[in-house]
């Protein structure tokens, strides 16, 4: 039987700083849109948080990427400034690991944002929903400042493809 109404699930910023539009980005890869919706933060803090209940699906040898997974499916990449693959790991700490379960809140990475822009880089952590086309996301951009457990967006599986993949909340 087809489910017509999915609870919409929040997402939390990953950080404390200053909301970016993703078209904003200074990195075409993410402002044109075609890694999939998203936003940015200018960080403040040096502590990225998991802005969801889920599991660590990839992390980047670099240590400035990671990608997570909900339970419904919405998968996301949390990438930790521009150019910063060039650091090979430098000014990155890891606080989870591949496969790893994670939860609202925890956190995943720590970086040092002065070694980021002492060595030419902008330290702006962009967030992308790497599924978007699959999920209706709305990212509530209101925001100029972001504190810790904000919610920035919202996303639910759209229902034609929920049923289709047979995806579950």
């Amino acid at each position: 039987m087809f489910s017509f109404i999915k609870k919409k699930l929040d997402v939390n910023s990953p950080i404390v700083g200053k909301y970016t539009a993703l078209e904003e980005i200074p990195d075409e890869a993410f402002s044109s849109g075609i890694m999939g919706k998203g936003f940015g933060v200018l960080p403040t803090e040096n502590l990225v948080f998991s802005p969801i209940d889920g599991e660590v699906v990839m992390v980047f040898p670099t240590k400035h990427a990671i990608g997570i997974k909900r339970n419904d499916g919405l998968e996301m990449l949390i990438h930790i400034g521009i150019d910063t693959v060039n650091l090979k790991g430098q000014g990155f700490k890891l606080l989870i690991s591949n496969d790893q379960k994670i939860k609202r809140g925890q956190p995943l990475v720590e970086f040092n944002k002065n070694f980021i822009e002492e060595n030419g880089y902008n330290p702006i952590v962009i967030v992308v929903f790497t599924n978007s086309q699959e999920f209706d996301i709305d990212i509530n951009q209101s925001y100029s400042s972001i504190g810790k457990g904000d919610v920035i967006a919202y996303a639910k599986r759209k229902w034609f493809i929920y049923n289709y993949k047979g995806y579950k909340q």
